[in-house]
């Protein structure tokens, strides 16, 4: 059995047995991905190369297009609810990174460069949001708000970082070119 063979027969397997005991079937992706990596890198290399452009051509858009099914846009979306979590939650990881960046002593652009980055929820905001829905941990308008953020956040780190680039600018300062205080 080739590498690519087993390696694609390991994720099936535990993905099957999540599905049997009721978890995520993610979870039974994710401890298959664990599994498969703990085995020598130079074994698995090829196959995992091939798998990962099977995955992102047919697994990933199938899993976000599922997603987009559960999501109920008309009925469910409480404007409300995406703009308070939106502002609440963007402006608190924002005011975070920021912080950090300047604590480290890093340039006001490429701290907010930093921080807008920090900010995007992307794939893992919406594989999340789709656990705990599917748990029952959250309610369909927030689930629906939960996505949209994802989206929205990714949408906003992708523009004002192709904004950065065309301008010229550097997305972080080295080290060495940052300014300290008595040098």
């Amino acid at each position: 059995m080739s590498h690519s063979r087993f390696a694609l027969f390991l994720l099936f397997l535990f993905v099957a047995a999540a599905a049997l005991l009721n978890v995520n079937i993610v979870f039974g992706a994710f401890l298959a991905g664990i599994a498969i990596g703990t085995v020598p890198q130079d074994m698995f290399a090829k196959a995992m190369g091939s798998i990962k452009k099977i995955s992102l051509a047919l697994f990933t858009p199938a899993y976000f297009a599922i997603v987009g099914l559960e999501l109920d846009l008309i009925h469910e979306f409480d404007v409300v609810i995406f703009l308070s979590f939106l502002l609440l939650s963007s402006g608190f990881k924002i005011a975070g990174a920021l912080g950090v960046g300047k604590l480290i002593r890093k340039s006001w652009l490429s701290s907010t460069n930093l921080a807008i980055g920090l900010n995007a929820r992307g794939g893992p905001g919406i594989v999340l949001a789709s656990t705990a829905f599917a748990a029952g941990l959250i309610s369909e308008p927030f689930f629906v708000a939960l996505v949209l953020i994802a989206i929205v956040t990714s949408l906003v780190t992708g523009y004002w970082l192709r904004y950065v680039q065309g301008r010229g600018w550097p997305l972080l300062d080295d080290d060495a070119k940052v300014t300290r205080p008595g040098t």
